[in-house]
């Protein structure tokens, strides 16, 4: 078993142990993280643009106090426990 697989089969079983296998596996799971990225990266350069922000630290602060924020905000979920 090449060392890939070895660390797929730990963090399967890992998960489970914690009680929540499955997370972020699957087809379902690839297809909204590329959404979610094609999301960011569409819209963040537009938005940054929209804003006059041209600037890498002016950008990084705007995404710290503004921007993951406002996403969280719209498309966070509360845990379960």
């Amino acid at each position: 078993m090449s060392i890939a697989a070895e660390r797929r089969v730990w963090c399967r079983r890992a998960t489970r142990a914690a009680g929540c296998g499955g997370v972020g596996s699957g087809r379902r799971f690839r297809g909204r993280s590329e959404r979610w990225f094609g999301t960011v990266q569409g819209r963040l350069p537009r938005k940054l643009a929209h804003e006059g922000i041209a600037e890498m630290e002016v950008a990084n602060g705007h995404l710290r106090e503004s921007f993951w924020r406002r996403m969280n905000r719209r498309f966070g979920v509360e845990a379960r426990e």
